[in-house]
C-alpha cells in the first residue's frame, strides 16, 4: 500500500526536474562516483531555482546528518537489493524476484520522497524571496558547488559536462552561452 504523501513543492520539482533528458544518468553519476546523495543535489538546485536562495552552514548540517541518517542504511540499502535482483538468482523463479524488485522500486521512491520531506524540514529560507533566472542559477551553483566542498568532491571534465547538462535542464529558460560561462568560473 502507497503513502499518500501531502503535495511538496521540492518533491514535485525534483520529479520534473529527474525526468528530462541527461539529469537522471548524470545525478545517478554523481551518486555512484562521489558518493553524493541525490536528493541533496537536487535540493541545491530546488533552494536556488525557486528563489530560496543559497543554503547556509545550519542548513548544510541539518541536510548531511537527515542524509547520513537516512539515506545509506535505508535508500541504498533497498536500491542495493533491488540492483542484486536483476540478475537470475539460483532456484528462485525470474517471474518472482521481478514482482519483488518492482515492489521495491516502488518502496524506494517511497524512501526518497520521505528523506527529501525531513530535508526540507528543517531549512532556515524557507519562502521564495525572487530573482532574475542568472541569480537563480548563481545561487544553485554555489548550493552545489557547497556540497561538493563539504564532501570533498574533486570534479573532473566529465563531472563539469554533466552539471552543464543538470542546469540547462533545470533552466530551460537560459540558453547554453549563459549557463557554460557560468559552470566554467564556478566549478572550475
Amino acid at each position: 500500500m502507497a503513502i499518500d504523501f501531502e503535495s511538496n513543492p521540492f518533491w514535485d520539482y525534483s520529479l520534473n526536474v529527474y525526468r528530462r533528458d541527461g539529469v537522471s544518468p548524470a545525478l545517478i553519476n554523481f551518486q555512484d562516483r562521489h558518493n553524493l546523495d541525490v536528493n541533496i543535489l537536487l535540493l541545491c538546485l530546488w533552494m536556488g531555482y525557486s528563489g530560496r536562495g543559497e543554503l547556509d552552514d545550519a542548513d548544510f548540517s541539518h541536510v548531511l546528518r537527515v542524509s547520513a541518517n537516512w539515506n545509506p542504511e535505508i535508500v541504498c540499502a533497498i536500491r542495493d537489493v533491488r540492483i542484486r535482483l536483476r540478475q537470475e538468482i539460483a532456484l528462485v523463479p525470474k517471474e518472482l524476484s521481478d514482482a519483488v524488485r518492482k515492489k521495491l522500486l516502488e518502496l524506494e521512491i517511497e524512501c526518497e520522497h520521505v528523506e527529501q520531506l525531513s530535508l526540507a524540514t528543517g531549512l532556515t529560507q524557507k519562502e521564495p524571496h525572487g530573482g532574475s533566472s542568472e541569480e537563480k542559477l548563481r545561487d544553485c551553483g554555489l548550493n552545489l558547488k557547497s556540497y561538493f566542498d563539504r564532501k570533498g568532491c574533486i570534479l573532473d571534465a566529465d563531472d563539469r559536462r554533466e552539471l552543464l547538462a543538470i542546469l540547462w535542464a533545470a533552466f530551460d529558460d537560459l540558453n547554453a552561452d549563459k549557463i557554460r560561462p557560468f559552470c566554467e568560473e564556478i566549478f572550475a
